[in-house]
Formats: C-alpha cells, sequence, structure tokens
C-alpha cells in the first residue's frame, strides 16, 4: 500500500492567488481503443458546458490505404505534429486524434492535453483523415473526465510560503491545476538593483 500524501501549493513570492485544480486518481484513468474506420468514436460519455477532458497518454498506428502515397501508416506521435488542414478535424494534423463533443467543439488529443466542453454533448474521440474505411488499426488513447463541480479552488494568501490543501494523493495520482487567477507585487530590496535603484515587479494571471 502507497503512503497517501497531502498536496501543497508554495508561494515564492508575496501574492495572493486562487488556484483551480482536481486530483485525478489512478483508477480514474480509462484507455480507450479508437477506431481508425470510425470518423467519431463514441462511448456513452456525455459532458457538460465547463466540464473536462484530460489526456493522459495516446499510442497506436494506423494504417491507410498506399493510393500513391510513400508512408502509408502514421503513429500517434506523428500525429501530433505536422502540416494542419485538410481532413474531417481539419483544424488539425493529418492522422491527429479529436477530442471533443461536435464537430465545433473539438481540440487535439496529445499528452497532457486538456478539453474543456464549450457545450453539452457526448464525448467522441476521431482521427484527422479524408477517407475512413480503407483504414486499419487505430490509436490507444488514455483519459480521464473532470466534471467542473469537482473542481476545488483554494487560495494562496500574501503571508504564507505554502499552505495544505487537506487533500490526500497517492503514488500514480494527478494534480490538475486548471486554472489561476490573481495578482501579486514585490519590491525586490536587498535582492536586485539598477543603478542604485531597487526594483519593484507586478505580475498577474
Amino acid at each position: 500500500m502507497f503512503t497517501r500524501k497531502l498536496l501543497a501549493f508554495f508561494a515564492i513570492a508575496i501574492f495572493t492567488v486562487l488556484a483551480v485544480s482536481s486530483e485525478i486518481s489512478a483508477q480514474q484513468l480509462t484507455t480507450f481503443n479508437v477506431d481508425a474506420k470510425i470518423p467519431m468514436n463514441t462511448f456513452g460519455e456525455t459532458i457538460n458546458k465547463g466540464d473536462m477532458v484530460y489526456i493522459s497518454d495516446v499510442s497506436g498506428t494506423f494504417t491507410f490505404a498506399r493510393d500513391g502515397r510513400a508512408k502509408p501508416s502514421i503513429t500517434a506521435n506523428e500525429g501530433f505534429e505536422g502540416k494542419t488542414g485538410g481532413g474531417q478535424y481539419n483544424k488539425l494534423p493529418g492522422g491527429g486524434l479529436a477530442v471533443g463533443t461536435s464537430m465545433n467543439d473539438y481540440t487535439q488529443a496529445k499528452p497532457g492535453a486538456l478539453f474543456i466542453a464549450k457545450e453539452d454533448g457526448e464525448v467522441f474521440f476521431g482521427i484527422n483523415d479524408t477517407a475512413y474505411q480503407d483504414n486499419s488499426g487505430g490509436y490507444d488513447v488514455t483519459y480521464a473526465i473532470i466534471r467542473k463541480q469537482d473542481l476545488k479552488t483554494f487560495e494562496v494568501s500574501s503571508t504564507m510560503k505554502g499552505f495544505s490543501t487537506n487533500v490526500e494523493t497517492s503514488r500514480g495520482d494527478l494534480i490538475l491545476v486548471t486554472a489561476v487567477d490573481g495578482s501579486f507585487s514585490y519590491n525586490s530590496k536587498g535582492a536586485f538593483s539598477s543603478g542604485g535603484h531597487y526594483l519593484e515587479f507586478n505580475f498577474s494571471f
């Protein structure tokens, strides 16, 4: 059994910041096989506006009909980069993986990506291509659904170097910070100077 530890946020300067975060346990991560023959792969998961889909990993290879092209297969890594335009999901590179709720609301699914729904709908994954029936293979995508109401907001006060959130975590869990808001300023007296003048900095998030 792994030892559970408390998550803490640390501040390195005097400031007040609101951090909105969610804990994703290893048990919440699900792996789904995206069939390259299906333009829009669904799996019965409906989300609401403001809910999120976090992408932990994408792997695999799909093959399309050669029709004169030099390379008939694309790996997930190759689908992360490349020229955009063309295909069903034309905001993505060819072979890129889309996650979304509609053709008007999707983004590229690659490790570390976070899709935030702009509308209610059923979650789908789909590979960007122009024709699908001649494809074979597909991608394995590991993801987690984050409900807007499950997000936690913490205030980092101007008088603390750090504080405990009282959120317990275990090895393999993920802490996802979805937004940071606020501002702070500090005088760097004793740390930096320019021409005999102390510098003052202002930051906002």
